[in-house]
């Protein structure tokens, strides 16, 4: 399974999460089980965006790197 995937499945998790539980103040309103699956996909979430920002600087790191590189030259 691919990060997309994965991150369309956490989303539309927590959709249904929020759906089952309208008038939730918190996650002490969720039963045990949907609180765990709720903590686990918003763990997902944060490692995913994590990912995507860590992908983002590599990718501007080797842009900068062959500019450097170019204007050497």
């Amino acid at each position: 399974m691919n990060a997309e995937k994965i991150n369309q499945f956490v989303e539309e998790t927590l959709r249904e999460l929020s759906k089952k539980y309208p008038n939730r103040k918190d996650v002490s309103d969720l039963s045990f089980e949907d609180r765990n699956l709720a903590m686990f996909c918003l763990d997902i979430r944060e490692a995913y965006g994590e990912m995507i920002n860590r992908k983002i600087f590599h990718e501007a790191e080797k842009e900068r790197q062959e500019q450097i590189e170019k204007a050497v030259v």
